[in-house]
């Protein structure tokens, strides 16, 4: 099933989580990858998304928007934390 590395053993590995996997179960997979893969040095990111995406364009798709989606909250509650910061700052 997972073949010698042609692209005909990688395509093939979407299948099978299609068949298995309902949609929240897609999701939450999906959420998981990226929610490991978020501290994760850039470089490994990107291989990471490239590899999911070989092996099914839906979930290395799904990967990078969860991911984006992830640093986009953890920018947006550092700001946050920041504001309240220098808001309690003694003067």
């Amino acid at each position: 099933m997972f073949g010698n590395g042609s692209s005909e053993g990688t395509s093939a590995m979407g299948v099978p989580l299609e068949g298995v996997l309902n949609e929240e179960e897609r999701q939450r997979l999906v959420n998981n990858i990226a929610g490991h893969l978020v501290n994760a040095q850039e470089f490994l990111q990107e291989r990471a998304i490239k590899n999911f995406s070989q092996a099914c364009p839906e979930y290395g798709a799904g990967i990078r928007s969860a991911l984006n989606r992830i640093k986009a909250a953890q920018s947006s509650n550092s700001s946050a934390i920041h504001a309240v910061a220098a808001s309690n700052a003694k003067l």
